[in-house]
């Protein structure tokens, strides 16, 4: 109905047909372009949102959302918030400039944003973004670690032990606890996400890693590093392809050490900066296994993908 009334409120093609979004070299054909320089069209999906929010909907997922302009956001956002003041507004913005995300999340009243971390592996690229990740998470709005994304392959399709990894790095080093995982991680799905499809989730496998998740959500549910005003500092000292994390609770007195072997087919090592470790070499207690672990005074060594 909105292509023929009123039919102003799409970009065109030069043959006048209904042009399509992207992005990523990638055309969307069953969408068509909306043109937010037409204001009327703000109120309109102000109202779409309202709509939904009157049937119970408490949040939305902006997929591409910084494709929409921030003055509209602006405006779409006061609209709902004035009827439904705890509405959730959760940026995808995989792509967008980061400034436009820091824009959104702390001018236009979005809530959470994806945060890359998810593609980010080795520890050169761990170094390099989840500083500028956890500077965002602390002065404009959270940062949400997902492990995977439906644009990506499973993460089983890899491995197993890359699945285990991937979700207990990206959980553990998050801002707040602000973690997610796509259905089917739990059972070690391998088969690629399609939005427009219903494929296997590998529901109910007899190998799976249900209990370690768990294991994962408890730490974080407990520990009261991941509680609000807790810090996530890497201390990593020399490369070999690891990382050490250090997190520390509001009062400083209940430190969390997160070693990661980031290589899920060697086994390595990693080492971080003694005057920045808690610890010191003493015997301590591995959270996800319940097993006591002897540390050394700046190194420890870990199996395949270890965490």
């Amino acid at each position: 109905p909105l292509q023929i009334t009123p039919p102003e409120w799409f970009h065109r093609n030069e043959d006048e047909s209904f042009m399509s979004p992207g992005a990523w070299g990638v055309l969307w054909e069953d969408l068509s372009k909306l043109d937010y320089s037409n204001h009327p069209l703000w109120k309109y999906m102000a109202e779409v949102f309202l709509f939904w929010c009157r049937k119970g909907v408490d949040g939305y997922r902006c997929d591409a959302g910084y494709k929409v302009p921030f003055e509209a956001w602006e405006y779409i956002i006061a609209k709902v918030r004035m009827e439904y003041p705890d509405t959730i507004f959760m940026l995808e913005g995989l792509g967008g400039h980061k400034h436009v995300t820091e824009h959104l999340l702390a001018d236009a009243g979005m809530n959470w944003a994806y945060s890359e971390i998810f593609q980010n592996h080795d520890q050169g690229q761990v170094d390099g973004y989840l500083p500028e990740s956890i500077r965002v998470s602390e002065t404009k709005g959270n940062l949400i670690h997902f492990s995977e994304t439906h644009d990506n392959l499973r993460m089983a399709a890899t491995s197993p032990t890359f699945a285990r990894l991937r979700t207990a790095f990206c959980a553990l080093t998050s801002h707040n606890g602000a973690s997610g995982f796509a259905n089917g991680v739990e059972w070690y799905a391998e088969e690629k996400i399609n939005v427009h499809n219903a494929h296997s989730l590998n529901w109910g496998a007899k190998h799976n890693m249900v209990d370690f998740i768990r294991r994962i959500h408890a730490i974080m549910e407990i520990h009261p590093s991941f509680h609000a005003g807790g810090t996530v500092e890497i201390i990593t000292g020399a490369y070999h392809n690891s990382t050490a994390i250090l997190r520390q609770d509001t009062s400083g007195e209940h430190p969390l050490l997160i070693l990661a072997n980031l290589n899920h087919e060697e086994p390595g090592k990693v080492t971080w900066q003694t005057a920045r470790c808690p610890f010191g070499k003493k015997t301590v207690t591995d959270l996800l296994t319940g097993h006591p672990v002897r540390l050394g005074q700046t190194t420890h060594h870990l199996q395949p993908g270890e965490v």
